[in-house]
């Protein structure tokens, strides 16, 4: 029931245009103003923002977690009412392939 609860809110953020793709996330001196002004490029920058990184990275952590309205969590870990806190979600490609991986029996 989860699955299917946490799948429904995937493919409505999709339809809706809230989910957000991107190849890789980087920050070269992983500080919370580098990773503010990615954000700010992006369509979520002034809404709330739930980031889910195929693993844990302690610099894109470090540097998001002081970001207003902007949150970070391990695609392992999404759970339906952080999806539904946030009204973006940002995800990349690896991360894709982790939630399958993990929610896809």
């Amino acid at each position: 029931m989860r699955r299917k609860a946490l799948f429904m809110i995937l493919s409505d953020k999709v339809k809706n245009k809230q989910l957000i793709v991107l190849d890789k996330i980087e920050l070269e001196k992983g500080k919370t103003k580098e990773m503010a002004t990615s954000l700010s490029k992006l369509p979520c920058s002034s809404q709330a923002t739930l980031i889910a990184l195929p693993s844990y990275d302690k610099k894109i952590f470090m540097a998001a977690r002081n970001i207003k309205k902007t949150f970070i969590e391990e695609a392992r870990n999404l759970n339906v009412l952080e999806l539904l806190s946030h009204k973006y979600l940002l995800l990349t490609k690896e991360s894709i392939k982790t939630i399958e991986s993990t929610f896809a029996k």
